[in-house]
């Protein structure tokens, strides 16, 4: 029986590919793409080969990371760990050392992310101011959660310094925190003390744990070096010297106020973290 129109059709269009593969100049180029396949499959082989250490050593090493940042995350303080990928331990670092913002356990992450995300100190300073509320609750909630025995007595003042500015006493409260801070440093830290305040040297980030440092070098600032006696001006910033030796509108307000809560409740945080110290020989 003869084919339709459309198997003849359709063998026409075989008989016309069959007619190209079998065609000398087709298979002559379907040769010469072939060798370029196998010529750069070669070289990816030859690349791969090359790379495959440095491959081996990247992926090693994320391995690595992988396994010490669970506890490298643990070292640091809840608040900063909060910050999740917006985290900028260099900016913390810095804004800590130059301009003596606390930022260990205190204040709470989203406070945090408001203070990075500012340009210039003075938009620093007004995002404390306008959250000082939420920052003084966040003390109270940090020092509640101090154990260590011997460090208690430093609590129960911080507590009053912390109930002062809750009142509106803000300048005892202030006052307060100075001496405080001055009193556990010498309590706690002993020689160490001078290390942490002394403005001849600024501490060494690697002398110190993360979470230490990011405490202590916002402590070191607010220990710049002010001199009334030859003529200096009382700082605006926190200043534990000017709050000390230049009681004026300058120097007590609300940031600085909340500020100097805010240092004493890191170090007894701290320290809460580590175990005391024997005094026994």
């Amino acid at each position: 029986m003869a084919g339709s129109g459309d198997d003849l059709g359709k063998d026409a269009g075989i008989d016309r590919v069959r007619a190209q593969i079998l065609n000398p100049a087709w298979a002559k180029s379907l040769q010469a793409i072939a060798s370029e396949i196998q010529k750069v499959f070669a070289a990816a082989q030859v690349a791969y080969d090359a790379l495959k250490p440095g491959l081996d050593a990247v992926a090693s090493a994320v391995l690595q990371i992988a396994k010490v940042l669970p506890d490298l995350l643990d070292t640091l303080p809840p608040n900063i760990r909060g910050l999740g990928a917006g985290m900028d331990l260099d900016r913390i670092l810095d804004l800590a050392t130059n301009e003596g913002i606390q930022f260990a356990y205190v204040p709470p992450t989203a406070v945090i992310s408001k203070i990075l995300a500012v340009p210039d100190p003075g938009a620093r300073r007004r995002v404390i101011r306008n959250n000082a509320r939420t920052i003084l609750a966040a003390c109270e909630s940090e020092l509640a959660l101090v154990a260590r025995g011997d460090l208690l007595r430093h609590v129960a003042f911080a507590e009053h310094a912390a109930l002062a500015m809750r009142a509106g006493y803000r300048d005892a409260s202030q006052a307060l925190c100075a001496n405080l801070l001055d009193t556990i440093l010498a309590d706690q830290l002993g020689p160490l003390k001078k290390a942490v305040t002394s403005q001849k040297s600024k501490p060494k980030v690697d002398d110190f744990s993360v979470r230490a440092a990011i405490t202590l070098l916002g402590i070191w600032s607010a220990h710049g070096q002010y001199f009334p006696e030859q003529g200096d001006l009382v700082p605006r910033t926190y200043s534990r010297h000017g709050t000390v030796h230049g009681v004026s509108r300058r120097q007590f307000t609300v940031v600085n106020a909340t500020l100097a809560l805010m240092h004493v409740t890191a170090l007894l945080r701290l320290l809460d973290s580590q175990p005391a110290v024997s005094s026994s020989p």
